[in-house]
């Protein structure tokens, strides 16, 4: 009875590392949004560039899932060209440091296609408590950590009736905002 049982010398330190680890994602997942990343408080700060995403995403040319034939994706180049003439003209608008990435979404059922206004070019690996829920209940505003850079993500659903939804993201950096 002197000795301490190997299990017991096993069991303890794996059962204190899994405390910490579960307090640390809790405290991490918990984290509040804080005032200034609000979403009005973004689209305080930000009108000109939400407009510009909006503006972009309602003249999108490839609206809408599903197949297309030949001759309709050749009547779509010309429409992509002056949209892509388009973004160019308004980069501009994007060049603020604490913007990250600016980008349009449209959701086809379980995929989605991205056109890229500002490319991001930080972390690739970054993670959310938002990842937990279904696209459907993510909040407009949701924090995401890359690496030990964190980050708010802007997501607002443009008016469109289309079963698919179309989203403009502004990605932010969190201390710099």
């Amino acid at each position: 009875m002197k000795r301490i049982p190997t299990w017991i010398k096993i069991t303890l330190p794996i059962l204190i590392l899994g405390v910490i680890l579960v307090a640390s994602l809790a405290a991490l997942i918990t984290e509040e949004v804080p005032p200034h990343a609000q979403p009005a408080a973004l689209e305080a700060r930000f009108p000109e560039q939400l407009a510009f995403l909006r503006e972009l995403a309602s003249n999108l040319p490839l609206k809408g899932c599903g197949e297309r034939s030949r001759e309709e994706l050749l009547a779509l180049i010309d429409k992509l060209k002056a949209w892509g003439e388009r973004v160019k003209a308004g980069r501009h608008l994007f060049e603020d440091p604490v913007i990250l990435g600016a980008e349009i979404l449209q959701m086809c059922g379980g995929a989605q296609s991205t056109y890229g206004v500002k490319s991001y070019e930080g972390p690739e690996s970054t993670w959310s408590a938002a990842m937990f829920r279904r696209r459907e209940q993510w909040p407009s505003v949701s924090l995401w950590f890359a690496g030990t850079q964190r980050q708010v993500r802007y997501d607002s659903r443009v008016q469109d009736p289309a079963p698919e939804p179309l989203l403009i993201r502004l990605i932010l950096d969190l201390e710099a905002l």
